[in-house]
């Protein structure tokens, strides 16, 4: 594994920061405060292109690898960016990428191309949030149309984008792997109603609760095939939790330096507070696992790219990295006391931010099943 960057990545990832310095830190705190959808940065976001790497050129795409991918969403991280409130929409996209209609690719990239959110994503659900086989929202076929009903919590941008995919169970299927199919409905058809949640963190994105009572919809709205999104949701998945990856390190990057940069200006007792061993110790401890979670990130992207399975080298590199990066994200807070809890300092930002990346695209603790099942498989004689 090479990981030295090439003459093309170098000159996108000057391209980031050219986009990222355009938007200081008061503009995040503004989008922040408000709980505002960052509209302006998506937009330029999309006029640069950067927001179709990774897409096919046919599309309208840039086609880079995941890695060159992965590098562009830690450095928009480092520059202070909350990436994952920019419209990409992870998992539907790579659904609608690799099972969709050509009609559901074209509409998907105009929607990148004008800076919108691509779709919500409909699945978790209150009584089966980790247990995608619990899921409770059915579908049934009544004179050529498919009728939806039941209920999503937790749904980001439900109430922003123009598209909801809802993964629904086909009440006649027993098989739990059979049984679903994902849907790409427009958010204002009849019968889909949302209703706002409040939260601490992340409030560039909108999240709400979606009710779907009696949701009509024809064929033309299946991703994919019929009783495949269980599989179509996995892989999803599996790509989501590599890019959280690379969307929590780049906020760790940029706590350790804002942290480092304080210790080396702070001075108390007449000494620089970097001077003092448990400070420096503390920085040592935030660059080394800085240094780790880059190493489990790019290593992820260099499988996905190899065509090898990332399903268990994701979950367990997502696993460790959103809780290394709270940690160090932490630290950097406490070296900058008072001043990094303020709402002014972009750290506060991050902490908030960053916790809920230990919950979202599967807990620390599936995480932790996922990896350990494949441990047993490996090992078992």
């Amino acid at each position: 594994m090479d990981f030295r960057l090439t003459d093309e990545q170098e000159l996108m990832l000057e391209s980031v920061r050219e986009l990222c310095a355009g938007f200081p830190e008061t503009y995040w705190q503004e989008c922040d405060a408000n709980e505002r959808i960052p509209a302006e940065f998506m937009k330029a976001y999309a006029d640069s292109g950067l927001n179709t790497l990774g897409l096919p050129e046919e599309l309208g795409g840039i086609p880079v690898d995941n890695m060159t991918v992965v590098l562009a969403r830690i450095e928009m991280g480092r520059m202070g960016v909350p990436v994952f409130a920019c419209g990409t929409g992870m998992s539907t996209l790579h659904m609608i990428r690799e099972y969709g209609t050509p009609e559901q690719m074209k509409m998907c990239i105009n929607k990148l191309k004008l800076g919108e959110h691509v779709s919500a994503l409909g699945s978790t659900e209150a009584g089966s949030g980790s247990n995608t086989a619990a899921l409770a929202t059915c579908y049934e076929r009544n004179d050529g149309k498919i009728v939806i009903n039941g209920s999503k919590t937790f749904v980001t941008n439900g109430g922003v984008c123009e598209y909801i995919t809802v993964i629904a169970r086909n009440i006649k299927t027993e098989n739990p792997r059979k049984a679903f199919t994902a849907f790409w409905i427009p958010t204002n058809t009849p019968g889909i109603s949302m209703e706002h949640m409040q939260k601490i963190g992340q409030n560039y994105t909108r999240t709400c609760n979606v009710y779907l009572d009696n949701v009509t919809v024809d064929e033309s709205t299946i991703i994919g095939s019929e009783g495949n999104a269980f599989i179509q949701l996995m892989k999803g998945f599996e790509n989501e939790r590599l890019m959280m990856c690379a969307n929590t390190l780049g906020p760790a990057i940029a706590a350790f330096e804002d942290a480092a940069v304080y210790a080396c200006e702070r001075e108390l007792f007449n000494k620089r507070i970097g001077e003092f061993q448990m400070i420096q110790l503390k920085l040592v401890d935030m660059k080394t696992k800085i240094e780790n979670m880059r190493n489990m990130t790019y290593k992820t992207a260099w499988m996905l790219d190899e065509g090898m399975s990332i399903k268990s080298q994701a979950a367990m590199a997502k696993r460790y990295c959103v809780q290394t990066a709270f940690e160090v994200i932490d630290d950097a807070m406490q070296i900058l006391g008072g001043i990094g809890y303020m709402t002014d300092h972009r750290v506060s930002r991050f902490w908030r931010d960053a916790r809920f990346f230990r919950m979202g695209g599967g807990t620390d603790e599936i995480m932790a099943t996922i990896v350990g099942r494949e441990i047993l498989k490996e090992f078992s004689r």
